[in-house]
């Protein structure tokens, strides 16, 4: 909770840096680059949710690691996790982009390249291998 906060206000700050430098500053348009301000303008609130959703990734890994740990082993977790997915692939889920990172697995699952970076859940494939890592690491796994 701690990170993701923090995260949501460094994300907010970003967001906002290309209005505080855009409407501050010189009286006169002496020196200003349009472009410049232009691109800011667009490119700061991307570089915000990429942020937020490159957090929101690195929480369902550390979510799968802690309750790998609580349940001791985490195989029957990956498996839980490969059934999670391959259902959600089998039966169309008619879900809202913004409730999505409430899901136990990627609802919108992209194809990966440039969708992952705006994607709020790893590759299922990802988390599996991360808890088949675990195996052997774990006290009584």
């Amino acid at each position: 909770m701690l990170i993701s906060t923090i995260a949501a206000g460094f994300a907010g700050a970003i967001g906002y840096l290309p209005y505080l430098l855009l409407f501050t500053g010189q009286r006169d348009n002496e020196g200003r680059h349009p472009f410049v301000e232009l691109a800011l303008l667009l490119l700061g609130p991307i570089a915000a949710m990429v942020i937020q959703f490159a957090v929101s990734r690195q929480r369902e890994f550390e979510a799968d690691r802690v309750g790998a740990e609580i349940l001791g082993r985490p195989m029957p977790l990956a498996n839980a996790l490969r059934r999670l997915d391959a259902m959600s692939h089998r039966i169309p889920m008619q879900i809202a982009p913004a409730v999505a990172p409430l899901a136990q697995v990627n609802p919108l699952a992209g194809q990966g390249g440039i969708s992952s970076l705006f994607s709020t859940h790893p590759p299922t494939e990802q988390r599996v291998e991360r808890l088949e890592q675990m195996t052997g690491t774990l006290p009584g796994a």
